[in-house]
């Protein structure tokens, strides 16, 4: 195999990791704004900082297989919806409200905040 050959392989194998892992964090971050779960409680119930949890979900880093069970647990979802990414997405513009919301509101005006979405999302699919 020739150096190009073997270059573009590479990339390959590379962006193909890449959005492997943007699936897991998409997967995470879904099953927890659905769950409800601010990124604070769930840092706090996996023992790990906000900041460690923030980087899973951006696809900055990749959880070890105990948090990830971990994960599977806190947010009652089987290994293979983590892993295949299987979850109800959650539409764009909810996500970027409730990363909006996450830091200004409490946990209960949240809460409320993404039943007002969801009720407002299933509406617009019914019509």
């Amino acid at each position: 195999m020739n150096r190009n050959a073997m270059l573009h392989s590479k990339e390959r194998r590379v962006m193909e990791h890449e959005s492997e892992l943007r699936l897991l964090a998409d997967a995470i971050r879904q099953a927890r704004i659905e769950k409800r779960i601010s990124q604070e409680k769930l840092a706090e119930m996996l023992d790990v900082s906000t900041t460690h949890v923030r980087h899973i979900e951006s696809g900055h880093r990749k959880p070890s297989i105990e948090k990830l069970v971990s994960l599977c647990q806190i947010l009652d979802i089987s290994f293979d919806q983590v892993v295949k990414g299987e979850p109800r997405p959650v539409s764009s513009s909810a996500e970027r409200i409730l990363n909006c919301v996450e830091n200004v509101f409490s946990e209960e005006e949240r809460n409320l905040i993404a039943d007002l979405i969801e009720a407002a999302a299933d509406k617009r699919t019914n019509k």
